[in-house]
């Protein structure tokens, strides 16, 4: 199926524009003016990605695109949004309702590579989900890939560490550095959220690992 991008505006010329922009790329790119309207055809539609202005008079595009995400998980949801909205789109990105944010005036050939950049997010996403059942399947078959997997799963947490730790310690410097106000307090507590995002998500992988290996393995013992 030919992969869609689904762009909404409630100004006809920026989707005048962004069509224009996109007409001969490898994707399908559709438009709608109303927020309310795609999301009454989203199922009928079923884009890959997902973009959409953040000032629109029925909604705001980050009501929006937390409307898509709940309906759609597997969709990758990008953000138009002036300077005066960058703080909210920035608060959206940290906790996970957006997959980018695209500043106006945008350049068009930096906007192709973040569309094309989402699309292959996509692709490694479901890359990844059809890896784990492979793994799953190998642990079936061979108990020794239980080593394999737990020597991987430690083998990642040990890369990410130091790169962790630098840049944890350049965060305290930037905290003494900076001037204290709210502005910098707040870019800095956003780059701490995703270190402790990484960081719990190498726990959650390791965890992950060692219960799926168990488990599996639990199986094979009971039908031996």
């Amino acid at each position: 199926m030919k992969k869609r991008v689904l762009c909404v505006d409630d100004e006809a010329s920026v989707l005048k524009s962004l069509t224009r922009l996109f007409r001969n790329e490898p994707f399908e790119f559709l438009t709608y003016d109303s927020p309310l309207k795609a999301l009454t055809n989203l199922d009928i539609i079923r884009p890959t990605v997902v973009i959409s202005d953040q000032c629109m008079s029925e909604m705001t595009g980050i009501e929006f695109l937390e409307t898509v995400s709940q309906r759609k998980p597997d969709c990758v949801c990008m953000i138009l949004t002036g300077h005066a909205d960058l703080e909210t789109a920035i608060d959206a990105l940290n906790k996970g309702h957006i997959y980018r944010f695209i500043q106006k005036p945008w350049n068009e050939d930096d906007l192709k590579t973040q569309i094309n950049s989402a699309l292959k997010h996509r692709e490694s996403a479901l890359s990844l989900f059809t890896i784990v059942d492979i793994l799953a399947n190998e642990i079936r078959e061979n108990k020794r890939t239980q080593k394999s997997l737990e020597l991987f799963a430690e083998a990642i947490s040990n890369e990410l560490a130091q790169p962790l730790i630098v840049i944890d310690g350049y965060l305290q410097l930037l905290r003494v550095s900076l001037p204290n106000d709210e502005l910098s307090n707040r870019y800095i507590s956003n780059m701490r959220i995703q270190v402790d995002t990484i960081e719990k998500t190498v726990a959650k992988m390791k965890s992950m690992t060692q219960k799926l290996t168990a488990k599996e393995l639990g199986k094979i013992s009971q039908n031996q």
